[in-house]
């Protein structure tokens, strides 16, 4: 099974992409996510994630290009963290697993919108304060 594919969009959650294994031994009942904490100096005993039925639960979906995919948003992630991911296709026969795929969330100043550009918290406040003058620069205009 090839290694997953993963993207850091916020502080505090990660996109876990993975296609079905090639050669599967059976019929896959589900896919079970791990996630373990990965420093220089230490690395944690993995974690279930979550454990999914291929045939589509809500957290899942298969898209045009079959790739699977997952938010892991679990409270216990933490900014500017290494970790590591793992996914296993489950079948009668056993489990059959990925190799590890590092990510490191985002700092906790940053934020990313759904077309991916991440943008530096401050900076949305910004914005948003420049947008608010202008609607009410607008406002004013309008009713003199």
């Amino acid at each position: 099974m090839a290694a997953p594919s993963l993207e850091s969009i916020s502080s505090s959650s990660v996109l876990v992409s993975w296609s079905a294994p090639r050669r599967p031994n059976g019929i896959i009942t589900q896919y079970v996510i791990e996630r373990r904490l990965f420093t220089d100096s230490f690395t944690s005993a993995p974690v279930t994630v979550t454990t999914a039925s291929p045939r589509g639960q809500v957290y899942l979906y298969l898209d045009t290009k079959q790739v699977y995919q997952y938010v892991d948003d679990s409270p216990s992630l933490t900014p500017f963290t290494r970790y590591q991911y793992r996914v296993a296709a489950q079948t009668i026969a056993g489990l059959t697993y990925s190799p590890w795929t590092n990510v490191i969330t985002h700092s906790a100043s940053q934020y990313c919108n759904i077309a991916k550009t991440c943008y530096l918290q401050r900076s949305a406040d910004n914005r948003q304060k420049k947008s608010d003058t202008l609607y009410m620069q607008h406002r004013t205009l309008k009713h003199r």
